[in-house]
C-alpha cells in the first residue's frame, strides 16, 4: 500500500546517494507498480473545467519537492524549465513531453516522447519541455524534483512567440488557459 510519509521518506534518503536521481527513479518506479494503492492513498482529484491541470504539492523542502500532477484530457502546458532533475512516473493515462532546445532567444522542438503508465521518466536540470494529455480522460503522475521549483531563476516560454519570460505561476496559467481554449487541430 502506498503511504506518501514513508514514500517521501525514501526520497529523502535517497539524496545522500551521489547519483540521488536514479536512486529516485527507481523508488517512483516501484510506487507506480501499484496504481490503484497511489489512487487510494492521493486520491483522483478532478480536473476541473477539462482545462485546468491541478499541481497538488505533497512534500516541499529546499532539496525535495514531491507532486501529484493531474492534467484533463486534451490538456497542453507551455515550454518551461525546472532548473533541477525531475523523475516522474505515470500512474495513470499518458503525459506527452515535448523537449525543446535554445535557438538564439527563442525555442526549437527537439523531440517527443509519450510517457504512458506504468512507465517513468528522468529529466536533466537542464531539460526544457511542455506537457500534454492527449487521451480523452484525465492521467495522473507522480513528480518528484530534486530541489525547490520556487526558484526565481526559472523560465517559461511563450507558447506562442516561443520568447523567453521568466517563470511565474500566473503567466503558466494564463498561457495554460490560452492553449486549452484552442481546439488540438489548432495546436502548432
Amino acid at each position: 500500500m502506498f503511504d506518501l510519509s514513508r514514500f517521501a521518506q525514501t526520497c529523502k534518503d535517497a539524496l545522500r546517494s551521489p547519483n540521488a536521481a536514479i536512486a529516485v527513479h527507481q523508488i517512483v518506479h516501484d510506487a507506480i507498480a501499484d496504481p490503484m494503492s497511489i489512487a487510494a492513498a492521493l486520491g483522483q482529484g478532478q480536473a476541473h473545467c477539462d482545462t485546468k491541470a491541478q499541481y497538488i504539492f505533497l512534500h516541499q523542502s529546499p532539496d525535495l519537492t514531491i507532486m501529484q500532477a493531474i492534467t484533463p484530457r486534451q490538456f497542453r502546458s507551455p515550454p518551461h524549465n525546472h532548473l533541477v532533475w525531475a523523475v516522474i512516473g505515470m500512474y495513470e493515462g499518458c503525459e506527452r513531453n515535448t523537449f525543446y532546445r535554445r535557438d538564439g532567444t527563442r525555442l526549437r522542438e527537439d523531440s517527443v516522447r509519450d510517457v504512458t503508465a506504468p512507465e517513468v521518466i528522468a529529466l536533466a536540470p537542464d531539460a526544457i519541455h511542455g506537457i500534454a494529455n492527449p487521451l480523452d480522460r484525465a492521467s495522473y503522475a507522480l513528480h518528484v524534483y530534486g530541489g525547490t521549483l520556487a526558484n526565481p531563476a526559472r523560465s517559461i516560454w511563450n507558447p506562442f512567440t516561443f520568447e523567453e519570460e521568466p517563470f511565474q505561476l500566473a503567466t503558466m496559467s494564463q498561457f495554460e488557459d490560452a492553449m486549452n481554449r484552442q481546439s488540438p487541430r489548432d495546436a502548432a
